[in-house]
Order: structure tokens, then C-alpha cells, then sequence
């Protein structure tokens, strides 16, 4: 419709900028870094238990928890 009047379209466009760090072009986003950048700056897992203790009865092939053990959550 803004065409048959005479006028044009401007299509919209997403920018680019610098990653922050090592500068290479991407698109923006919060942190101005890249995703290798930001991977290496930034632990997601941070306060999140990496590693647990699990222990099997192969006798009723069960497992236990902390709880059933009687020892407390780290």
C-alpha cells in the first residue's frame, strides 16, 4: 500500500558491533562479547553441585540417597 503511493519501504536490518574482547563483528547483544568471549568469562554452573556420590545395593539393586544415609546435603 505505501509502495502505490509513491513511497518505499525501509527494511529493517539487525546491526553489527565488535565483540569487546577480541573483536570480531556479531550481532548485539547485552554483553557486547561473543559467545567464545562470554564462555570464557562467565561460569553458568556456578553454585551448582557438579559432582555426586551415588551408591548401589546390588543386592535389591537400589540406590541410596544422602538423606537415607543420614548425612547432610553439601
Amino acid at each position: 500500500m505505501a509502495e502505490e503511493a509513491g513511497m518505499f519501504v525501509v527494511h529493517q536490518t539487525i546491526g553489527s558491533v565488535l565483540c569487546c574482547k577480541c573483536g570480531i563483528p556479531m550481532a548485539p547483544n547485552a554483553a557486547n562479547m561473543c559467545v567464545k568471549c562470554l564462555r570464557s568469562e562467565v561460569d553458568i554452573t556456578e553454585g551448582l553441585q557438579k559432582n555426586v556420590i551415588i551408591i548401589h545395593c546390588p543386592e535389591c539393586d537400589t540406590y541410596l540417597s544422602r538423606q537415607e544415609l543420614g548425612l547432610e546435603p553439601d
